[in-house]
């Protein structure tokens, strides 16, 4: 997905949310960021892309709702 958003000249913004385990978590920022000597960065590089992704935004708790139907605030973190 950040490859195609740019590609296209757009930002990227990845949503987690909790259904995602923190090890879940932890994984997938080791995949964007670890080198190759990591687990994650390794199978990034098997991925294709051998080269640590830069230049996208993360955005917790976008579907984490409550009673009501309201919904909470949402934190965005740039990387890159």
């Amino acid at each position: 997905m950040i490859d195609l958003c740019n590609a296209l000249d757009i930002e990227p913004i990845i949503s987690l949310t909790r259904i995602q385990s923190p090890s879940d978590m932890a994984d997938f920022v080791e995949y964007l960021h670890g080198d190759t000597t990591t687990a994650m960065g390794k199978k990034r590089a098997a991925d294709g892309h051998p080269s640590k992704y830069e230049g996208y935004w993360f955005e917790l708790g976008t579907v984490d709702s409550f009673p009501f139907g309201s919904y909470s605030v949402r934190s965005f973190i740039e990387f890159g």
